[in-house]
């Protein structure tokens, strides 16, 4: 009996260390980051990102993170670059690689800025994300070059929150869907009408003279007795004829004459 438990607690404690093994390595490895012995410190703040409730970062918006460097040392030291990944917060298994966590690596930015013996600056390190809403580990580090050599530094090492922005109908990308909805229902009503409705409407005549045409024709017609009319009135107030009497026999003529004079008369007699 005093075997088997002292092989059971050998097995346990085996895989105690293993398990704690694979921690270590799986924090050491999330990006590589070596703690030099540099007296340089970073903090990193989210200025637009961050609440009580923590870090939350907008899927297709630009998340800044303000890094600030205090470097202690006695020399100048120079900011290479920045780069971050975000990690699955599920745990590894056992036989899995160090990095088997990794979800995404962030775009590296490159500064190369120098930094003097005791100077304090910031560093505006910006990113984009589009994953699912869920919950990630950030890890931010910078690379650092010394007289030493060159060295990374963990700058960020916290639990973030990835969240969908709210969506607006006067989002540039939501008018254009609405835009090409429109066309598309707009296209398909004018197809239905033009094959199913247009056909089924009585066929109006053709050749019948336009409103402007009528109006047009009636101001022409006139009757033969209004015309009649003018042309007497015409005649009597110039004293020209209006006809050529060469032509005409001078009995019939003189017959017309009498007759004129005759009636002219008996209306000036009827006057007086």
């Amino acid at each position: 009996m005093m075997s088997y438990s002292k092989v059971l607690a050998f097995i346990l404690v085996a895989l105690i260390a293993a398990s704690l093994k694979n921690a270590v390595e799986m924090v050491q490895g999330r990006l590589d980051t070596s703690m030099p012995n540099l007296a340089v410190s970073i903090s990193a703040s989210f200025p637009s990102s961050s609440d009580d409730l923590g870090v939350r970062i907008l899927n297709g918006h630009k998340t800044c993170a303000l890094l600030e460097f205090i470097n202690s040392e006695a020399e100048p030291i120079i900011v290479s670059s920045v780069k971050g990944a975000l990690f699955g917060l599920d745990a590894p298994q056992a036989d899995a690689k160090p990095s088997a966590s990794l979800i995404h690596n962030l775009t590296s930015a490159n500064y190369n800025i120098e930094i003097q013996a005791g100077e304090k600056r910031a560093i505006l390190f910006t990113f984009t994300t589009n994953f699912q809403p869920q919950d990630f580990r950030l890890n931010i580090a910078a690379n650092i070059s010394h007289r030493e050599g060159s060295h990374q530094v963990q700058a960020f090492d916290e639990i973030v929150k990835v969240l969908d922005s709210a969506t607006s109908i006067f989002d540039p990308q939501i008018l254009f869907l609405y835009i090409l909805l429109a066309a598309s229902a707009g296209i398909f009503v004018f197809w239905a009408y033009k094959s199913w409705i247009q056909p089924l409407l009585p066929q109006t005549k053709r050749g019948t003279k336009s409103g402007e045409q009528i109006k047009r024709s009636n101001n022409f017609t006139e009757t033969p007795g209004s015309s009649e009319n003018q042309a007497r009135a015409v005649s009597s107030a110039t004293g020209q004829k209006l006809y050529d009497e060469s032509w005409i026999p001078e009995h019939h003529i003189k017959k017309t004459t009498a007759k004129r004079s005759k009636g002219g008369s008996t209306k000036k007699s009827a006057e007086y």
